[in-house]
């Protein structure tokens, strides 16, 4: 299993928004965690890390989507960040 992150950076250059891709050997993604920093926070790479990568692996240990993502926090930060192509439903998605 391999495992790829991607940050999406705020307009100060900060990554407030951290995805953790898990993928088979053969680059299937199997998995998917989202850490979402909050307006209140400072971004921290390795806490952003560690919390996508447990959501991506508890979507593998369940086998099925959670933590679908509410909050109009979360929302704008999402939005508001460079490089994400499409609106990411799950904190913890599982993608097969």
């Amino acid at each position: 299993m391999k495992e790829k992150f991607y940050y999406h950076r705020d307009r100060e250059n900060k990554p407030r928004v951290t995805v953790c891709v898990m993928e088979s050997d053969v680059g299937n993604p199997i998995v998917q965690g989202v850490a979402l920093c909050s307006w209140k926070d400072n971004p921290r790479k390795a806490t952003g890390r560690a919390i996508a990568r447990g959501r991506a692996l508890k979507a593998l240990y369940h086998l099925e989507s959670n933590d679908r993502i509410l909050r109009d926090e979360a929302i704008s930060v999402l939005t508001e960040c460079d490089g994400i192509d499409q609106v990411l439903c799950y904190k913890s998605a599982y993608l097969r």
